[in-house]
């Protein structure tokens, strides 16, 4: 399988600081390791073969390239700090030591792994933001299922959901994170307010390369977003910081630890993000019932959903000597 890192030169150009010999029989599988496990799965592996597969790049290309590799080196490093303080072979495991040289601590162990994990966290934001931001010159990416996948959601990059919820902070890998959250909550919390019908029909103008919303429509849009963002987020935020092993894991001082936020702390935040979808969504209602008509919002109009808010005017009239009964 080829690599958006080809060789050792390049590993540790990305890297930096190197000051002893790295072969490429004992780092190129970390590349190959990391490239598979953080890059491939978000941007597909037809994007990901496509890049690893050019020999002439054209400019954006080789800007993408560029920010992957910086990942993809960072990501190697942190996932062969540990295997290369031990040796193994045929007579088992053991630790590596020289003559001129002591074994690291565990705080510089951890320090490392944080280092690294920060500097490929960045990279790979850096890449994403930069691939974003110039889709239209990627068009495998544009076809893949990855894309596809966050093109469906009414929020689809991590810019636009850190207009509804500001602690996502543009962050690309938070809103991975999110993502699926946010889909479960169009089916299973929206369309039961205003109908699949109307979901899909913001959803489609909302793929349309220049969408031309009318001022109704951007402020329903606005009211849903912020729906849908805050109960994303509160349904998330039991799971955020548990590991495959189904184990909850914090750092205190660059030391891992298996602890967990408060009962009260997390609860408390469940509750305001709730409280707030659910202020939107009942919004959000409101909005639609007083102007959906024939020409606006007609999917939500022509649905079970919709209940006309009643004026004065719209009140039957009161029969002399009857009582006034509301």
């Amino acid at each position: 399988m080829a690599t958006l890192i080809k060789n050792i030169a390049e590993l540790k150009s990305v890297i930096g600081g190197i000051q002893k010999d790295m072969s490429d029989a004992n780092f190129m599988p970390f590349v190959k390791s990391a490239e598979t496990r953080f890059i491939m799965p978000i941007i597909s592996e037809e994007f990901y073969d496509e890049l690893t597969a050019l020999s002439n790049p054209t400019t954006k290309q080789s800007r993408l390239i560029d920010f992957l590799k910086q990942a993809s080196g960072h990501y190697a490093n942190m996932l062969s700090t540990i295997k290369m303080v031990l040796s193994r072979g045929d007579i088992g495991l053991m630790q590596n030591k020289t003559g001129n040289s002591v074994a690291i601590t565990k705080w510089q162990y951890v320090a490392d792994i944080k280092d690294s994990r920060e500097k490929a966290d960045a990279a790979l934001e850096a890449a994403l933001n930069y691939l974003h931001k110039n889709k239209a010159d990627f068009q495998t990416f544009l076809s893949s299922d990855e894309y596809k996948a966050s093109a469906n959601l009414l929020i689809p990059t991590a810019t636009m959901l850190t207009e509804f919820l500001p602690v996502v902070d543009n962050s690309q890998i938070f809103y991975l994170r999110l993502a699926n959250y946010i889909a479960k909550q169009q089916k299973y919390y929206i369309v039961p307010l205003i109908g699949k019908e109307q979901l899909e029909a913001f959803k489609t103008k909302a793929r349309q390369a220049s969408p031309n919303w009318t001022e109704k429509e951007q402020e329903a849009m606005d009211l849903l977003c912020h729906a849908i963002a805050n109960r994303a987020f509160a349904e998330a935020i039991p799971f955020l910081n548990i590991n495959l092993d189904m184990r909850v894991v914090s750092e205190t001082d660059g030391v891992l630890n298996e602890d967990d936020l408060s009962a009260d702390r997390k609860t408390g935040m469940q509750r305001a993000c709730l409280e707030q979808a659910e202020k939107f969504s009942n919004m959000l209602v409101k909005f639609l019932n007083k102007n959906a008509s024939a020409t606006e919002f007609q999917s939500f109009y022509s649905s079970i959903f919709y209940k006309p808010t009643l004026g004065l005017r719209d009140l039957p009239p009161v029969e002399p000597g009857a009582p006034l009964v509301l």
